[in-house]
């Protein structure tokens, strides 16, 4: 089981980009009014490449990012580079805090409020489930064993499951564990051991 996840649901209107329907939808709106204030709630990779990407494609808008916490997650040297592309680009960089409240043209935290004509949801990540398979963990994604593997030849990997001791959403954990669960699947049918 490697389906992936979605961004969490917003706390209000907003726009989204996990999938076509709500990137097109997004599109539409900004079509509309090409000179649109507008609020990327998130500052992973989801909201980096969006940001940038719109920005490309309506230079006349005026964008902001809104990030939970300072810096974009990533080494040294790649915030660097992801915060020179954001000013290159003339994308304003709001350290906000957590999004407490959203609504159709104000986002807020408990100490800063950020008015916006759109806004797009980057922020935070559940698992696509499928019902009735395995047990969860408290954020939804699967309880595996340290082999990936939930039992009766059912693996999971990336951001489907929660391994020991613990592994966050995205693709430094989705590729690795998705070769590993790769790995151990062709162990299982051979009936050799299941590494962990």
């Amino acid at each position: 089981l490697a389906l992936g996840s979605r961004t969490r649901p917003a706390p209000g209107p907003a726009h989204g980009i996990d999938d076509v329907e709500s990137a097109t939808a997004l599109h539409t709106a900004l079509a509309a009014n090409p000179r649109a204030r507008v609020t990327v709630i998130g500052a992973g990779p989801t909201a980096i490449e969006g940001v940038t990407r719109l920005a490309h494609a309506f230079p006349d808008a005026r964008f902001t990012v809104w990030r939970a916490t300072p810096g974009w997650g990533l080494s040294e040297a790649g915030d660097a580079a992801v915060q020179d592309r954001v000013d290159a680009l003339g994308i304003r960089v709001l350290d906000g805090g957590p999004v407490l409240g959203l609504d159709e043209g104000r986002a807020w935290s408990e100490n800063h409020g950020q008015e916006h004509d759109i806004a797009v949801w980057c922020a935070g990540f559940q698992p696509i489930r499928l019902p009735g398979v395995g047990p969860r963990a408290a954020d939804g994604r699967l309880r595996v064993d340290a082999a990936l593997h939930l039992g009766n030849g059912v693996f999971a990997a990336g951001d489907q499951c929660v391994t020991p001791p613990g592994n966050r959403f995205g693709c430094v954990t989705a590729m690795p564990t998705g070769a590993h669960a790769a790995a151990n699947i062709a162990r299982f049918l051979a009936d050799e051991p299941l590494v962990p």
